[in-house]
């Protein structure tokens, strides 16, 4: 069964965050992963907002809700957010410069530093839909290509606020001297009995993957070149990939944020259309991106502002 990652997890809460920077406010929530769910008996345990350089440590999530449900107290101004409100589809968000719409809410709502935006219908209630619903949900608040425009959020801001939080967490960090082709197989629960016929998430088998890695290597200068192959299960179902690709190592049960931060430190990253893999794609500051199946939404760039976060991300992308 697929399970609804931290990839897919900035997909259902991709309005309120684009908001959030636009307009200069903290975002605060909690980042699911229902991978990390599974292996704690439904409890949740882990919020990784903080893991991206989101959130503020002067207001908590707990601290809103009850000021939000307790209504003697009232420090806070609440103004609720439809999430399919025209004004804050990613069409209007992602174009509108950034100045444009920060004094548009700023003036409309008479914000102040107590102002809250409560969005409704942006939830990690999505991940517990039973699937017939799944449906009806996409279709109420989702409009068109919004689970495609991640340079609208993914941008430099972005980037800049992921890596002085790895900074500060002291968290992976690549030799200067070293060169690293990342592979990402997605496997796992998506897993079928044949590697050579992976879910559409893999995009293709893993010969494929095992071709093109050797072409990269042969292309990058130096000596110290590392292959991650990044994936989980038996290591024995990727022995036709390890002993046949130079200088490569199985990764797996290190837990995906050491697969982020190996992703966003690599030289090049090969991968499918998995949300986990695109969201590393993007954090990568300077990197060549190798999308084996082609799904260019997931790197478009349809208006001028995105545009411009493109081309900031200093990334080569081929499909």
């Amino acid at each position: 069964q697929h399970l609804e990652g931290i990839g897919s997890t900035f997909l259902y809460r991709k309005r309120s965050l684009v908001l959030a920077q636009e307009i200069g406010a903290k975002w605060i929530g909690y980042l699911s992963n229902r991978h990390d769910l599974e292996k704690k008996d439904n409890t949740w345990e882990n919020y990784y907002d903080s893991f991206f350089g989101l959130g503020d440590k002067t207001c908590s999530l707990n601290e809103i809700l009850s000021e939000y449900t307790n209504q003697r107290r009232k420090k806070m101004n609440f103004h609720h957010m439809m999430y399919d409100n025209p004004q804050l589809s990613l069409n209007n968000l992602c174009s509108i410069p950034k100045s444009r719409i920060k004094e548009k809410f700023w003036n409309r709502y008479n914000l102040t530093k107590s102002s809250v935006f409560v969005f409704l219908g942006e939830s990690w209630e999505y991940e517990f839909l039973p699937p017939k619903f799944k449906r009806e949900y996409r279709k109420k608040f989702m409009r068109g290509n919004d689970l495609f425009r991640n340079y609208c959020l993914f941008n430099s801001e972005f980037r800049a606020r992921y890596e002085i939080a790895q900074k500060k967490r002291l968290g992976l960090k690549k030799h200067h001297n070293e060169t690293w082709v990342t592979v990402h197989f997605r496997w796992g629960d998506v897993a079928t009995n044949d590697v050579e016929q992976p879910d559409k998430r893999a995009g293709v088998g893993l010969s494929v993957y095992k071709n093109i890695a050797n072409n990269e290597l042969k292309k990058l200068p130096g000596h110290n070149k590392r292959v991650l192959f990044l994936s989980e299960g038996n290591k024995t179902l990727f022995e036709s990939f390890l002993k046949r690709v130079p200088n490569s190592e199985y990764i797996t049960n290190s837990g995906w944020t050491y697969g982020i931060d190996l992703l966003a430190q690599s030289d090049v990253i090969i991968g499918g259309t998995s949300s986990y893999f695109v969201l590393g794609a993007h954090l990568c500051k300077k990197c060549k991106v190798i999308q084996v199946a082609n799904d260019a939404r997931k790197f478009a760039a349809p208006s001028e502002k995105e545009k411009r976060a493109k081309k900031e991300h200093h990334i080569y992308i081929k499909h």
